[in-house]
């Protein structure tokens, strides 16, 4: 009872419970990184969603509890599970944070981690739909800081 409860939970509120400590992480620092924080999430959040909808329309996998023929946990339209929008969303969150502070970003990758996982015992995503949108939102967020460096360093060089 406890663990279909559980699941439930971090199924379905578990993203909310994200926003919600990267909101207040977010008002908790200063100018500057509060700065920097919305110049990668002005990147990596649009490029996570942008590859997730290209990988969603390019691969089909369909819901495990359509092909178990079961009643989720969670419900859910049985379309493309592939990849998980709760997955890259929370690891992209997770992402920006662990940029800004490892300690706040690993915890928020363990609530990412807990939320794909409740996703599964939903039986809403097989674990690659959820490894694929938590890989997806970590390289977009990496790809995304090494651009906004890169144009950091040209804008130096021009003196501007």
């Amino acid at each position: 009872m406890i663990e279909k409860t559980l699941i439930i939970f971090f199924g379905t509120y578990g993203i909310v419970v994200s926003i919600l400590i990267l909101g207040a992480f977010f008002f908790w620092r200063d100018r500057a990184s509060q700065r920097q924080m919305l110049r990668l999430a002005l990147v990596s959040f649009p490029l996570s969603f942008i590859v997730n909808e290209i990988a969603h329309r390019l691969f089909f996998n369909p819901r495990p509890f359509v092909i178990l023929g079961v009643q989720p946990l969670i419900a859910h339209a049985a379309d493309n599970g592939f990849p998980s929008d709760h997955a890259v969303l929370s690891m992209a969150i997770a992402s920006l944070a662990f940029v800004m502070n490892r300690r706040i970003g690993i915890g928020l990758a363990v609530l990412s981690v807990l939320i794909g996982l409740a996703r599964v015992g939903a039986r809403v995503h097989h674990p690659v739909d959820v490894l694929a949108g938590m890989a997806i939102a970590m390289v977009s967020t990496w790809v995304s800081q090494q651009y906004i460096q890169w144009r950091y360093r040209a804008i130096i060089k021009r003196g501007f």
